[in-house]
């Protein structure tokens, strides 16, 4: 029986349905072996269709996601070079909350959360998936997130910096 390689844990900032009391956490990422209270700079939306979308600035990504789970794990594992200061960037940003999760199978959560998110790498859709910087109270990390390329159409601005389900 051939062994499974080991998980590498994978984190993730989520700010929308994906944090722990909102409807698809306990679906998509009951497994969390940590969750900690997380910001970063950004934009936040509320989309008609009631969900939110985070847009960042372009100088705050660090990578693109791709369809390689232990590729993007590892990337996010060895990203330690960036700036730890949650500097102001440039322009109409503001300070977003959320949660850091650690998820410890990206093999398992990771294609689950692309298609929830509709991120296909390589192609077109709604959201993307990106490495950027998030910062708890225990400094600054590297994190997954998904965003959008560009402001909404018909989204409404969240200046609250936190997105709450109606």
């Amino acid at each position: 029986m051939a062994s499974r390689p080991p998980s590498t844990p994978w984190p993730l900032f989520v700010y929308g349905s994906l944090q722990r009391g909102q409807p698809a956490h306990r679906r998509f990422c009951k497994g969390a072996t940590g969750i900690t209270e997380a910001g970063l700079w950004g934009r936040l939306y509320r989309l008609a269709e009631g969900y939110p979308a985070l847009a960042l600035p372009a100088g705050s990504i660090l990578a693109q996601g791709s369809a390689d789970p232990l590729a993007d794990a590892a990337l996010a594992r060895v990203t330690a070079i960036f700036d730890p200061s949650p500097a102001r960037p440039a322009g109409d940003w503001q300070w977003l909350r959320g949660q850091l999760l650690i998820l410890p199978d990206p093999t398992r959560s990771l294609p689950r959360l692309d298609r929830y998110e509709e991120f296909c790498p390589g192609r077109g859709g709604p959201y993307r998936r990106v490495l950027t910087a998030v910062h708890t109270s225990r400094g600054p990390h590297a994190a997954w997130t998904y965003c959008t390329p560009h402001p909404p159409a018909g989204g409404v601005r969240l200046r609250s910096g936190r997105w709450h389900r109606r």
